[in-house]
């Protein structure tokens, strides 16, 4: 994971996934968006999707975060996506 966030850091992602001129970053819960957010530096654009004082085993993805991952150039989270029907 972290070798895939480097290398999107250092060669940037395709034009269609920067907004201004910024790597689209969602992290799953606040360390990995710490992690991120300090590797990224400048380049990325870091959104956390678990919201403050939520227990991460319980929270639900709203449409709103499925959009988020969707558009965003990587994906840092531990665990696994829930299935899509």
């Amino acid at each position: 994971m972290l070798l895939i966030f480097v290398i999107f850091v250092s060669f940037g992602a395709p034009a269609t996934q920067i907004k201004k001129d910024k790597l689209q970053v969602v992290a799953s819960f606040y360390p990995l968006y710490y992690f991120s957010e300090r590797i990224g530096g400048e380049k990325a654009e870091v959104i956390n999707i678990m919201p403050a004082g939520v227990e991460p085993h319980e929270y639900e993805l709203s449409a709103r975060d499925m959009v988020l991952i969707e558009k965003a150039g990587l994906l840092v989270l531990n665990g696994s996506l829930p299935e899509r029907d």
